[in-house]
């Protein structure tokens, strides 16, 4: 009987820990425009279009599966992409802490989906495509503030 419960007990913990082991996981994308010129944002949006069809044709419901899945189909949404000026890669990137809608966004490194058009200097647009699909976009780069820099430069803090 003490065989069983303890088998129990190891199995309970190691489903506990495959089902929570992927849970802070997130995949995001993000497109960054050659500039900020309107035609510049106009194709931005286009290829926002494009990559949130492909994306949506996706398996999400597996963080391993999403990843795989990616991997296995860049070179088609590249193709898709080729008439934009578009480098597309997925891999890690370091993302750092941001907030908006009041949802704060850790500083980690995360797959990332990369559209750059041209030269990428143009407001980005993002969001995170697992867990939740698209469940945080913007259309604009966030500005970070430091508490250091704030201190020292102003003399105050805000």
């Amino acid at each position: 009987m003490r065989k069983l419960i303890l088998s129990f007990i190891i199995i309970l913990f190691l489903a506990v820990y495959f089902i929570n082991s992927n849970s802070d996981k997130e995949i995001r994308v993000r497109i960054i425009p050659n500039s900020d010129r309107l035609e510049d944002k106009e194709l931005k949006n286009e290829v926002k279009k494009i990559t949130i069809g492909y994306l949506a044709s996706l398996e999400r419901k597996d963080y391993n599966k999403t990843i795989e899945e990616i991997n296995n189909s860049i070179d088609k949404l590249e193709y898709v992409l080729r008439d934009y000026d578009a480098k597309v890669s997925f891999d890690y990137h370091t993302l750092y802490n941001k907030t908006y809608n009041d949802n704060a966004i850790k500083d980690e490194e995360a797959y990332t989906l990369y559209i750059i058009l041209g030269e990428g200097k143009g407001s980005n647009w993002w969001g995170t495509i697992y867990p939740e699909f698209l469940e945080i976009s913007s259309e604009e780069e966030i500005k970070y503030k430091s508490f250091f820099y704030e201190l020292f430069t102003k003399g105050e803090i805000k």
